[in-house]
């Protein structure tokens, strides 16, 4: 009997320490998922403080920018190239202090140092792509396709492509009759899908040096004190000056650009004084649009922030001479346009800053998370 009542005791005692155990299987669960909680509410809060920090400190470099080159304005008179010190704006304002850790990276590119897309004629456009080596019949269906694009009417250039021609493709396109607001849209133009891009769809050479030397976001005649080398030879080639040695002069006694000692034009008179005879080339000397490219990263986390900034350098010009190019359309005033490769971004536009003389057209942000 006493050992009936001992196994029964015995049981009891393995009973009651399954429920412990099994209540401290749960508890341990419950645990587990508090803390899985718990650090996933930190990681947010942290990746939202890590972005608000990125961000802030991007809108800083931008103010930073946005400041050295009114200062540069200011003092020089004119915004007229990249010797002035505004390609390099940290370095201008190098007293200033950044967080600890933090890369930043501020590229400022003048706009108006290209072909304004909006306003090209048949004889740049084949000027340009036969310093880019296409060979005349392509350079002849690129230029009449682009222009037929672009042009409000439905009549169709020699070697070009208007609606009738879209209709029958897979699947059929429409003509913008308009011009671009992305540079993905030559993906779909006659000629350039077929030269502008690879097999696999990315876009190639040609495209890097289409896309630098044309403007969508100016109206205004090329700066030659910003003009790369496919612009200036291009011009070279139209108006019969040496673009090499132009570009060698411009570069000063190193011969690199960039650097302390390259040249700064403010007219066709500076460019004559350096046995460069530009003729009635339709040139410009200030820079009107401004585009300013900061990048933060932290770690694994990237922010991107562009801008593209007015700087009214036209307006002022018109105002003193009555012109800033050879075609009377350095207003200022730039092209609407949006540049293409700005994933992932949010894009707001400002009518002006709050502290300087300049308009932002056009402001995108992205935050990269790897």
């Amino acid at each position: 009997m006493s050992r009936w009542s001992e196994n029964i005791r015995n049981c009891r005692r393995g009973a009651i320490l399954m429920i412990v155990l099994v209540m401290i299987f749960l508890a341990s669960v419950l645990v587990v998922k508090v803390v899985e909680e718990l650090t996933m509410q930190i990681r947010a809060k942290t990746a939202q403080v890590s972005r608000d920090e990125l961000r802030y400190t991007g809108l800083s470099a931008l103010e930073t920018t946005l400041a050295v080159i009114s200062e540069i304005s200011e003092i020089d008179g004119s915004l007229n190239g990249p010797a002035q010190g505004w390609n390099d704006p940290l370095a201008y304002a190098s007293s200033l202090q950044w967080p600890e850790g933090v890369e930043i990276e501020v590229t400022v590119t003048d706009e108006t140092g290209k072909f304004p897309l909006s306003e090209v004629s048949t004889t740049q456009l084949s000027a340009f792509f036969d310093s880019l080596d296409i060979n005349y019949d392509d350079a002849e269906t690129l230029s009449d396709s682009l222009l037929d694009w672009m042009d409000e009417d439905d009549d169709t250039r020699l070697n070009g492509a208007e609606e009738s021609f879209y209709e029958n493709e897979d699947p059929p396109l429409t003509p913008a009759n308009a011009p671009l607001n992305s540079w993905e849209a030559l993906r779909y133009i006659k000629g350039f899908r077929d030269l502008f891009f690879d097999e696999n769809g990315a876009p190639n050479a040609l495209y890097d040096r289409f896309t630098r030397s044309f403007s969508l976001h100016t109206t205004t005649d090329p700066n030659m004190n910003t003009a790369n080398a496919d612009v200036l030879e291009t011009l070279g080639e139209q108006y019969g000056f040496d673009a090499d040695y132009l570009a060698d002069h411009r570069s000063g006694r190193d011969r690199v650009v960039g650097t302390y000692d390259d040249e700064s034009y403010t007219s066709a008179d500076d460019l004559t004084t350096a046995g460069i005879a530009i003729g009635d080339a339709p040139v410009s000397y200030v820079c009107e649009i401004l585009k300013v490219e900061v990048r933060v990263r932290y770690g694994e986390k990237a922010y991107l922030l562009t801008a593209l900034v007015d700087t009214g350098e036209g307006e002022e010009d018109d105002d003193d001479n009555g012109s800033s190019g050879g075609n009377g359309s350095g207003s200022g005033t730039p092209a609407t346009g949006e540049q293409g490769g700005s994933s992932g971004g949010s894009a707001t536009v400002t009518e002006s800053t709050s502290n300087y003389p300049y308009t932002i057209v056009k402001l995108v942000e992205s935050m990269e998370v790897d």
